[in-house]
């Protein structure tokens, strides 16, 4: 048996989830992996921690399949993605080494929207800032220790679902 301490301050009747509000944040890419979607495609799965906050999002890159019939939308959404990513964290372009693109930080406009499977609202990443757009923004901050920013899991699909088929 665990040698524990229960602190019920701790505990949320409502749930550990608690989306922050729509805007623009600095994010900082915290995991970076080579991975797979469902269907078999190549993918990278990025996790972030937002500035200030205990939150984390995930965005998925997905790569088509040359063969596949929407092959040539699908590139140049894959392109916008990467072109994204690489300018809003100053990665070199043409960096593909996922590894090298961790601690790197950016700024994402951060959406609410609802999660059909849950039925509760989650964040998503819209888009990632260009250096520029970021300018305003203020500089990075390590998450608080506030529990009015509680931890959260929430999903960034980067308009991608690596569940569909592709």
């Amino acid at each position: 048996m665990p040698n524990w301490t229960y602190d019920a301050k701790d505990y949320n009747p409502d749930g550990h989830f608690t989306p922050i509000p729509p805007g623009d944040y600095r994010v900082r890419i915290e995991g970076a992996e080579e991975t797979k979607s469902k269907a078999g495609n190549e993918m990278f799965k990025l996790t972030f921690s937002v500035s200030g906050k205990k939150n984390k999002l995930w965005f998925y890159i997905v790569f088509p399949y040359p063969e596949d019939m929407n092959y040539p939308k699908k590139k140049q959404m894959t392109n916008q993605k990467l072109g994204e990513v690489w300018e809003s964290f100053n990665i070199p372009v043409g960096e593909m080494n996922v590894l090298n693109w961790r601690g790197k930080v950016g700024a994402a406009r951060v959406k609410q929207e609802l999660n059909k499977e849950s039925g509760e609202m989650q964040n998503a990443i819209s888009y990632f800032l260009t250096r520029r757009r970021q300018q305003e923004l203020p500089a990075w901050q390590e998450p608080d220790g506030d529990a009015s920013s509680d931890s959260m899991s929430m999903r960034a699909d980067a308009n991608i679902d690596p569940s569909l088929p592709f």
